[in-house]
């Protein structure tokens, strides 16, 4: 597991699995639902 932030409202989430199609997919759980989200809307968080 690791954690991405939303680019547009910088709200942080916890990747549970990466999806198989070229790793640009991955499944974080958002307004209690399971959600499949494309890369391209988030950034990695560092944890220090």
């Amino acid at each position: 597991m690791f954690q991405v932030k939303n680019k547009e409202t910088g709200q942080e989430y916890t990747v549970y699995a990466v999806g198989d199609e070229y790793l640009t997919k991955f499944l974080i759980y958002e307004d209690g639902h399971w959600k499949w989200r494309t890369i391209d809307d988030f950034v990695p968080v560092i944890v220090d």
